[in-house]
């Protein structure tokens, strides 16, 4: 699709590419065109804005629904780095560092598109998670290394923390610290880690210093 003049301000919507990307796996970006989308009226024919509200409803109807049993393996740092990629054009201030220190053959057993809605909505949240006054200096780190049979995947940002109250009710369902949100993100991220991938999350924070999350996830083992 070539950009035109009604979609340069739009960064995440006239790269059509990564847009339709958007509107076949995470909710998260697709929540994210939609709001651009819907402050531009000259959008609202846009046949790939339709496409991303009909992708929505058919994602939030799905999101509802018990998650679905692993049904097989995949390679983990392929759909992580995409994933990655997305949040860049999503948020194009954002400097995402990442060091994936684990083969590019390293496989997780279950659904890869939960496992990139997750890495998806904590990496956005990092990103937030730094005041409107460090709009240039949002910088977030991606660790990945395997430690025996797990690979462990680390979320770094320096911005606003948490204190001790937050800390613990940041899983919350509908518990939020952001002036805008309904907080059901982090409460997805913890039900894909510990529910479908059987691992478990580790959370570090500090006000106005930043926070660290660490997933352990079990690696696919071939039979």
């Amino acid at each position: 699709m070539k950009s035109n003049n009604q979609f340069q301000n739009l960064y995440p919507l006239h790269h059509g590419r990564a847009f339709r990307h958007a509107a076949n796996t995470p909710l998260s970006s697709l929540l994210v065109n939609l709001e651009l989308a819907q402050e531009h009226q000259k959008l609202s024919q846009s046949p790939y804005v339709k496409q991303a509200l009909n992708s929505a409803y058919r994602l939030k109807d799905l999101f509802e629904l018990p998650l679905q049993p692993k049904s097989k393996q995949f390679q983990v740092k392929f759909f992580l780095q995409e994933s990655l990629n997305l949040v860049n054009q999503i948020y194009p201030q954002a400097v995402i560092n990442q060091h994936l220190n684990f083969p590019q053959s390293t496989g997780l057993y279950g659904n890869r598109f939960y496992f990139q809605e997750a890495v998806i909505c904590s990496v956005k949240n990092a990103i937030e998670s730094y005041s409107s006054a460090s709009k240039n200096n949002q910088i977030v780190l991606i660790l990945g290394q395997i430690v025996k049979s797990g690979l462990i995947l680390t979320f770094v940002d320096g911005g606003q923390g948490m204190n001790w109250l937050e800390k613990i009710l940041m899983f919350a369902d509908g518990f939020t610290n952001k002036k805008e949100g309904v907080g059901v993100g982090l409460t997805w991220v913890k039900k894909v880690v510990e529910d479908h991938f059987s691992g478990h999350i580790k959370v570090s924070s500090k006000k106005n210093k930043g926070t660290t999350m660490i997933w352990t996830l079990p690696l696919y083992e071939r039979q």
